[in-house]
């Protein structure tokens, strides 16, 4: 929904997700277009002509309002909305993946997106790699259909976490771990988000892969999206197919946990493949908090190329929530779901 002071527009967006509302506004429309308010409203019996503009009136409410209300099931997803949940998935899931955080969010409320998968968020019974055991310093986490949480969405594949220390550990300033991935997250409503770290062209023709690489620094953490491809898919239908890297190292100080976490700068790039557009966004000071896997406060700056040109920026206002302003406009994103 569209906040700040475009109230008309809040309205709207109100109606549009409440069918009853919707064909009631619809209705007001067309009534008052042909003139017959008193004949809808009032309860008056029309005659003749007037009949036959009732009659019409009622065709095109079925024609129109019912077949919006059948297209506005969810079966898309915001390019706004699949760029900002790709990126900040991929960001916290290389970090938690290493600080071994749950998948819950601790968020009540659930976004368009996840609703496509599964009615609740909850998601903490999968274990994450960090836990298993180190093997020619490697840690991998085998999911063979693992429940998340109490839901019924289920996790398939492989994520593995491999260390230069042959410790499995960041114990001094140039260690590493890599996170790469094979995953499917599936839901019985027919959705199933899958994530790979494999080499993959982007819609520019631009190959990358590799997962996600932290390295410990003198000042805290670097962490490098050095290629991760991701996909939205609906009983069969693709709603959107993202590729992810960064530009410059993700900056983080105060630790990997979410509680002491801090992603001071980078540069991450997002690629919609579907919607053919690139946004590069520019980190300033994002700080999380023990309950939540997304950020609660600071902000990211946008800018946009390819099928979309401009620029814009996010801001967190709590777990789950961001706004996004762009060209006077704010738009609200709700994210519930941990990677």
């Amino acid at each position: 929904m569209y906040l700040g002071e475009n109230t008309r527009h809040n309205k709207l967006q109100y109606i549009k997700k409440r069918p009853i509302l919707r064909q009631f506004f619809c209705l007001n429309i067309f009534a008052t277009f042909f003139g017959l308010s008193r004949y809808v409203f009032v309860g008056q019996v029309p005659q003749g002509d007037m009949m036959k503009k009732v009659l019409i009136l009622s065709l095109l409410i079925v024609s129109s309002c019912a077949k919006k209300s059948l297209d506005e099931t969810s079966t898309s997803v915001d390019a706004n909305t699949a760029e900002t949940e790709s990126a900040l998935t991929a960001v916290s899931g290389t970090l938690d993946e290493q600080s071994g955080s749950s998948f819950s969010t601790y968020k009540s409320e659930k976004s368009h997106l996840f609703s496509l998968l599964i009615n609740q968020s909850q998601a903490s019974e999968c274990m994450r790699p960090v836990f298993a055991s180190c093997s020619s310093s490697v840690r991998t986490m085998d999911y063979v259909g693992c429940s998340l949480g109490s839901s019924s969405k289920t996790l398939s594949g492989q994520a593995s976490l491999t260390y230069s220390n042959p410790s499995c550990v960041l114990s001094a300033d140039g260690d590493s771990v890599t996170r790469t991935y094979d995953i499917s997250i599936s839901g019985p409503r027919g959705g199933v988000i899958t994530l790979g770290s494999a080499v993959k062209s982007d819609y520019r023709g631009t190959s990358y892969g590799g997962g996600g690489r932290i390295t410990q620094t003198a000042s805290g953490h670097d962490l490098d999206i050095l290629g991760k491809h991701k996909v939205l898919s609906f009983k069969g239908i693709n709603l959107y197919d993202v590729s992810i890297r960064t530009l410059a190292p993700l900056q983080i100080t105060g630790g990997l946990s979410r509680s002491a976490r801090n992603i001071v700068s980078g540069q991450l790039e997002i690629n919609h493949n579907k919607a053919e557009r690139t946004a590069v966004w520019t980190f300033n000071n994002l700080q999380y908090s023990s309950s939540c896997c997304h950020p609660v406060s600071g902000s990211i700056d946008i800018a946009w190329t390819g099928s979309k040109v401009g620029t814009g920026q996010i801001n967190f206002q709590g777990c789950g929530i961001a706004e996004l302003t762009e060209d006077g406009q704010s738009q609200s994103i709700e994210m519930s779901y941990c990677e």
